[in-house]
């Protein structure tokens, strides 16, 4: 998942004239403080983002001033600067003076210690459930608010971390993240995200059918990797029928297994024996095959010193041809086919390609998906589903979690798919 943007400072161009930020996370208040009007308050320059899902800052308390009043929270961007955080609609505040939690109201309830110079107060936004609460000097305090508003008006809301003073002297410092927190952030973090995996995992199938469905699937997948040994005595033992002979599952796994091993002229032959036609229906998949087989040539006439060769050099040539004429198919007229020929014919660039930046082009598993998109139209010829419903199930939640992150759910924060495919 892609870095996203989170709160590192105040923003010392959206603030109250009576506070003075410094270094971007001190903040002092230099008004004279007399009444409540003269309250100033400063967020942080980025929102908390939704798919933060819970998120955590700390403020120091480098002098409580005159009185102490001051307050520490979230609010909204809208918020007046004018006003100590929770005065304000959207706007929520613990304040030290007298330890009440304020909500969108100049009214507060008690809540918690009252806080001075010295001590250091922690605040923590849960996305997931919309409850806040603080902590003091590393301790856990309950939770203040709950149901917090994160919509408006059918629009997301979004929260900022906020403080605010209101006497002379007082001075507060935040962390962000940028100091290890005196409140073990990451163990509640931890545990939170242990409980959205759980819930996920607790999800029953309605189907009264489901271990019948999971055998199928299964099956289907060892079939389809050609397993046939592991396929056959699974859907023995299952009750569950092949949907393709035992012979012609050891056939694409043999050819699956030449091109594995770069024996991609024996695979070949194969093909054509068992499924002629077949890569001249699929250019694409027959072009990127012959590049393969250009870059295995170098790679072998490389390593067994025959570079130099006349008939290794006239056996490229022939095949780089026929590559070219293979590009001129209205199908490979792409620029994927293009840069892929490109990137073939580079590793004659290289006097030893095996040791250049061309190297990778050489590796084993650069085989790899050409052996499975083989095996994917091989079944295509012979009418069977080209893909393991199996895999497609996987790559359909792949889809859905992007989609949940898309659409900044917080619970699609803490999930993965390696989390539900991982072995015990």
């Amino acid at each position: 998942m892609a870095e996203i943007p989170m709160p590192t400072a105040w923003n010392a161009k959206d603030k109250s004239p009576l506070l003075e930020v410094t270094q971007g996370v001190r903040v002092k208040y230099v008004g004279n403080g007399e009444t409540d009007r003269d309250a100033a308050s400063v967020r942080s320059i980025q929102p908390i983002h939704p798919l933060a899902a819970v998120y955590y800052f700390e403020v120091k308390i480098i002098s409580k001033g005159r009185e102490g009043y001051i307050g520490i929270g979230l609010c909204s961007s809208q918020a007046s600067m004018g006003r100590l955080p929770g005065w304000e609609k959207n706007s929520y505040g613990y304040h030290g003076d007298d330890g009440h939690a304020f909500r969108c109201s100049g009214t507060g309830t008690a809540y918690g210690p009252t806080f001075t110079t010295g001590d250091t107060v922690g605040c923590c936004l849960n996305l997931l459930d919309r409850t806040c609460f603080y902590t003091k000097n590393g301790v856990k305090l309950d939770i203040a608010f709950r149901n917090i508003a994160l919509r408006e008006d059918s629009h997301a809301l979004s929260l900022h971390p906020c403080v605010g003073l209101r006497t002379p002297g007082e001075e507060v410092e935040a962390n962000f993240g940028q100091q290890p927190f005196v409140f073990d952030f990451q163990a509640y973090r931890a545990e939170v995200q242990q409980g959205v995996r759980a819930s996920v995992e607790r999800v029953t199938l309605p189907s009264q059918t489901w271990q019948v469905d999971l055998n199928q699937l299964v099956t289907a997948y060892l079939v389809h990797h050609g397993y046939s040994e592991t396929a056959a005595a699974f859907a023995r033992d299952s009750g569950n029928r092949l949907t393709e002979s035992l012979d012609s599952i050891a056939v694409r796994k043999a050819i699956r297994d030449q091109v594995l091993k770069g024996q991609l002229d024996a695979a070949l032959a194969n093909v054509e024996q068992h499924y002629p036609g077949l890569l001249a229906n699929n250019p694409v998949l027959r072009f990127r095959f012959h590049c393969q087989k250009f870059v295995g040539l170098v790679a072998t006439q490389v390593a067994a010193g025959k570079s130099s060769e006349e008939a290794s050099v006239l056996e490229l040539l022939s095949l780089g041809q026929s590559l070219q004429q293979m590009l001129e198919d209205p199908q490979c007229d792409t620029t994927e086919c293009r840069q892929l020929l490109k990137e073939t014919f580079s590793v004659l660039a290289y006097p030893d390609p095996l040791n250049s930046p061309v190297a990778p082009l050489m590796d084993a598993t650069r085989r790899e998906p050409i052996a499975a998109a083989l095996n994917s139209a091989i079944l295509t010829h012979m009418s069977l589903p080209s893909q393991a419903p199996l895999e497609r199930i996987l790559q359909q939640c792949v889809v859905c979690l992007q989609e949940m992150r898309a659409l900044e759910i917080p619970e699609s924060s803490f999930l993965d798919m390696d989390l539900f495919t991982r072995l015990p």
